[in-house]
């Protein structure tokens, strides 16, 4: 009997470190669900594949000091595949409302060729700009795009159309306040084309809407923990005074 209700407590104590956990762990995800923003013109609005892509939003970040930049659609999961890394929104040239002109760290062939299996770009894209700050997970402004439809030609290229939204400004105002850090983009671009490995050095891929280990694999890991160290109790609280661990019996063979 009081065996039983030491086994109790420990569970009870287990399961309450996770609700604990969970509740510091979850509201972080919840107050990550971004607030409506604007719009994402994609330019040029066709291309294919080694196209050298920009992303210009309808306005600025009215929150946040830092853009995140992520493709969704066929063979990039469910989190997609980040295209811009945490980038402080001073690098990137404004339009005349204010908007960001975003060019990104490479061609959509380069990205298609991050995963294990590479993807073979077909249907439609969108890309999504996330305001955030210099080191928050929170996404506290977005950026839409339309769809972004790639088929294939009688050649075999991978060829892309999309239709902009009206009234996103794509006009140069202002050049970036600080230098892009990698260069002009069309230039990692083609190391890129080439089979460089640039998006490992700019840490651009990975799970883009996370950006970083997502809060479900730190909850799992935790909860995976605490099973671990519960069971490791009940072993213990198996044990006699006095007497070592028991081991498993192992019946002995006649020859």
């Amino acid at each position: 009997m009081r065996l039983h209700l030491l086994r109790r407590s420990v569970l009870s104590a287990a399961c309450g470190a996770t609700a604990v956990v969970a509740a510091f762990v979850f509201p972080a995800v919840a107050s990550a669900t971004p607030m409506t923003g604007g719009q994402v013109a994609v330019q040029p609005a066709k291309g294919n594949d080694l196209t050298q892509m920009s992303l210009i939003t309808s306005g600025p970040c009215w929150r946040g000091t830092n853009v995140v930049a992520t493709v969704f659609g066929h063979g990039f999961g469910q989190f997609g595949q980040n295209v811009i890394g945490n980038s402080p929104t001073s690098m990137f040239a404004t339009t005349s409302s204010g908007g960001m002109i975003i060019p990104l760290v490479g061609t959509m062939r380069y990205f298609a060729n991050i995963p294990q299996v590479p993807v073979v770009l077909s249907g439609s894209y969108h890309f999504v700009v996330y305001c955030r700050t210099a080191t928050g997970l929170a996404n506290l402004w977005t950026f839409t795009s339309r769809p972004v439809v790639f088929t294939a030609s009688r050649s075999g290229e991978r060829i892309y159309h999309t239709v902009n939204p009206v009234g996103v400004h794509a006009t140069q105002a202002k050049p970036p306040a600080k230098p892009h850090p990698y260069g002009p983009p069309t230039t990692i671009a083609g190391k890129a084309s080439k089979g460089h490995n640039t998006g490992a050095a700019l840490g651009t891929h990975g799970n883009g809407s996370s950006g970083g280990v997502s809060a479900l694999t730190i909850v799992l890991s935790i909860i995976g923990a605490l099973v671990i160290a519960t069971a490791a109790g009940i072993l213990l609280m198996r044990r006699q005074p006095g007497q070592p661990l028991r081991r498993p019996n192992v019946g002995s063979s006649t020859h």
